[in-house]
């Protein structure tokens, strides 16, 4: 179930934007992959050690141009409820196996932007969604007015 205070009106994830994971100032950046992997092995991208943590603790992966957190066996928590699917539109930080003393993992689909990436790839950039509607005034509005004067 997404849990619906997770989808702010604002600090939405464009398609294509990166991740950045952090524990215990380990971070790791998605780059060009699609899926993370957190947990004890020492297989998963961010590994994260603890009492109650298992070997693939949780899944975070691209689904349709957003992020979105998969702990389908729960010890996943968010502001102290448990999770098992949360779209991350924003940072947000869960804590594993402990609502209150579990290790503390960070997801920010922003701050990868500005970051070289762990795995070797490049960083997509933004898309240019934030900049279309003044690209369409521009096309519809000034363009013609220009083309009248000119015409004049």
């Amino acid at each position: 179930m997404l849990t619906p205070h997770h989808l702010p009106l604002y600090g939405h994830s464009m398609p294509g934007e990166g991740l950045l994971l952090s524990a215990g100032g380990k971070p790791v950046i998605a780059g060009s992959r699609l899926e993370l992997r957190v947990g004890s092995d020492p297989d998963c991208d961010l590994v994260v050690g603890g009492a109650h943590i298992r070997p693939v603790h949780l899944v975070v992966r691209q689904e349709r141009g957003l992020w979105v957190l998969h702990a389908p066996d729960g010890g996943a928590f968010l502001d102290d409820e448990p999770v098992e699917r949360v779209v991350v539109l924003s940072a947000l930080e869960v804590r594993l196996g402990d609502p209150v003393n579990g290790p503390l993992v960070r997801l920010d689909p922003h701050a990868a932007l500005s970051a070289p990436a762990t795995d070797g790839a490049s960083v997509r950039l933004p898309s240019l969604a934030g900049v279309l509607p003044y690209l369409l005034l521009l096309i519809v509005v000034v363009v013609p007015v220009i083309v009248w004067a000119i015409g004049r």
